[in-house]
C-alpha cells in the first residue's frame, strides 16, 4: 500500500567531456518534488546500508532498537518479504498507545516548515507618531511594510529563513516620513532546538563488514615514512597582501608607475582621498589649498577619473574614500599624444577609478537597527567530488564517489536531468526521494556509458 514511483526510461548522452543523464518520472513538474541521486561505481560496497528512505519512514517509528537490513523488507516485496516483516513487528515491534497521550496536546506547536516567527514588541511610549516600520529581511527580494494599529504594541513576522550570518534590520518610520532607530524587544518562535529523546546509539558492524579485508594496500609503503609523507604549505593572506597582489596585477601595461589599490582599513582610516593622498599616496606630491589642485614637480597635476578628463583642480578633498577603488599615479606622464587625445595636459597625471558597487551603497544611508535571531538555517553548502590518485584500483570501485547531486529538478515533460564529469567505469545511480503528491522514490539503476 505504499505509493512508490518508478522511474519511466534512464538516458545517458555524451556531451564532450561530460555525460548528461535524464530520468523521466510520472509526475507533476510544477510543483515541489525533493529528488537526490548519488552516482557510485557499479561494483560500489559503501552504499550497502540497513536503511533506505522507506525503511526510515514506514518501518522504523514501530521498532524498539536498532533494525539490520531494514532496506530489504521494501525492496523486492513478496510472500516471504511479508511473512518476515510480519514476525520482526510482532517480536520487536510496539503497538500498543495511551489515550491521555494522544489527547494531552493535540495542538501543531509549529507549522510544518513554515521557518521561525518573530513578534516584535514595542517599547516606545510614543507610538501616536510611528507611521510604518520597514523590515528588511535577507530571504525576501523586498523589504516588508508594517503599519501598526494606533496604540499597537506588537506586530508579527512569520515565515522566515534567516541563514547564518544573515540578520534583520528594521527601521522606524515617523508621520513626517523620517527614518528613526526603532526601540524594539523582538522574540522568535522556535527560540532553541528541542531536545529529542532518542538514544539509539549505532548499530555496529559485523566483521565481513570490515573494508580492509578487500583491499590490497599496495599504493602507499610505510617502510620509510618521513620519505613518502609530504604536507602542503599554508599560505596566509591578508587584505593587505591581496591588494598588493592586484596592485601588481593592474601595474601590467600602464602608463602610471604606481598604483594604489584602496582597502576597507584605508576606507575606515581616511575619509576623503586628499587625506589618502597625502599620507600614503607614495609620490611627493604638494597641495595648493587655495584651489585644491594637486601639484607634482611644480607642475599641475592632470585629474582623471574612471578616464574621464577633469582638469587640474578637481576638489579632492570632497571625494570619498569609499567611492574608490584604486588610484594610479602617473609622475612621469605619458605621452603627449595620448594624453591630448584623452583632453589632458602632457604633464604628470592622477587617475581615479571607482567601484560603482561601492558607489551604489555609499549613497545609501540606512538608520535602524540590526536584530540577531537565537535560531537559523544552515546555508546550503556545495558538493565536491572526491579527487583520488587512481580511478579504477580496488579501493576506487568498492569505496569511491563519483557525483552526488542534492536536488534535482524537473523540466515541464517531468524529465529530471543532470550532468556529470564522464566516469572512466560504470556507474550506478541510487535515487531517493519524495515527490508532491506523497509518492516515495528509491530505486538503483545501472546506466551504460557505451
Amino acid at each position: 500500500g505504499i505509493d512508490r514511483l518508478q522511474s519511466q526510461s534512464v538516458t545517458a548522452k555524451a556531451v564532450g567531456d561530460s555525460i548528461n543523464l535524464k530520468m523521466a518520472f510520472n509526475i507533476d513538474p510544477s510543483k515541489f518534488n525533493s529528488l537526490s541521486v548519488s552516482i557510485l561505481p557499479a561494483e560500489t560496497e559503501s552504499h550497502k546500508r540497513h536503511h533506505n528512505i522507506i525503511s526510515y519512514n514506514f518501518l522504523q517509528p514501530y521498532i524498539k532498537g536498532h533494525i539490520e537490513n531494514a532496506g530489504y523488507y521494501f525492496t523486492n516485496i513478496n510472500d516471504k518479504t511479508k511473512f518476515e516483516l510480519d514476525n520482526l513487528l510482532l517480536t520487536q515491534g510496539w503497538s500498543s498507545y495511551d489515550w491521555s497521550d494522544i489527547f494531552s496536546d493535540s495542538v501543531i506547536r509549529y507549522p510544518f516548515e513554515k521557518g521561525i516567527s518573530i513578534k516584535a514588541n514595542v517599547n516606545n511610549l510614543d507610538t501616536k507618531n510611528i507611521y510604518a516600520y520597514m523590515v528588511d529581511i535577507s530571504n525576501r527580494d523586498k523589504g516588508l511594510i508594517i503599519k501598526p494599529e494606533k496604540g499597537q504594541k506588537s506586530f508579527l513576522v512569520n515565515n522566515i529563513f534567516l541563514q547564518e550570518d544573515e540578520k534583520i534590520f528594521i527601521t522606524e518610520v515617523n508621520k513626517k516620513n523620517s527614518p528613526n532607530i526603532p526601540k524594539l524587544y523582538l522574540q522568535s518562535f522556535p527560540h532553541k532546538i528541542p531536545s529529542l529523546d532518542q538514544n539509539m546509539g549505532t548499530l555496529n558492524p559485523k566483521k565481513d563488514y570490515e573494508s580492509l579485508a578487500y583491499l590490497n594496500n599496495n599504493e602507499i609503503q610505510m617502510e620509510s615514512i618521513d620519505k613518502t609523507q609530504k604536507l602542503d604549505e599554508v599560505l596566509l593572506v591578508t587584505e593587505r597582501d591581496r591588494a598588493r597582489i592586484r596592485a601588481q596585477e593592474l601595474s601590467f601595461g600602464r602608463f602610471g608607475n604606481i598604483v594604489q589599490v584602496i582597502t576597507n582599513e584605508d576606507r575606515k582610516a581616511f575619509f576623503a582621498l586628499e587625506d589618502y593622498m597625502m599620507t600614503r599616496g607614495g609620490v611627493q606630491v604638494m597641495l595648493g589649498r587655495s584651489n585644491a589642485t594637486f601639484m607634482a614637480r611644480g607642475s599641475n597635476m592632470s585629474i582623471f577619473v574612471d578616464d574621464v578628463y577633469f582638469g587640474t583642480s578637481f576638489p579632492l578633498r570632497f571625494f570619498p574614500m569609499s567611492n574608490v577603488d584604486y588610484v594610479e599615479i602617473d609622475e612621469v606622464g605619458m605621452s603627449s599624444f595620448v594624453q591630448q587625445s584623452l583632453g589632458g595636459g602632457g604633464g604628470p597625471a592622477i587617475r581615479i577609478y571607482t567601484n560603482p558597487k561601492d558607489v551604489e551603497l555609499s549613497g545609501r544611508r540606512q538608520i535602524g537597527q540590526t536584530y540577531e535571531l537565537p535560531l537559523k538555517f544552515a546555508a546550503s553548502k556545495t558538493f565536491y567530488v572526491p579527487k583520488y590518485k587512481y580511478y579504477n584500483d580496488e579501493f576506487y570501485l568498492k569505496y569511491g564517489t563519483v557525483d552526488w547531486k542534492s536536488q534535482v529538478n524537473g523540466d515541464a515533460d517531468g524529465n529530471f536531468d543532470f550532468k556529470i564529469k564522464k566516469p572512466s567505469v560504470p556507474v550506478t545511480l541510487f535515487v531517493q526521494g519524495i515527490a508532491n503528491d506523497g509518492s516515495f522514490i528509491f530505486e538503483e539503476k545501472s546506466v551504460s556509458l557505451n
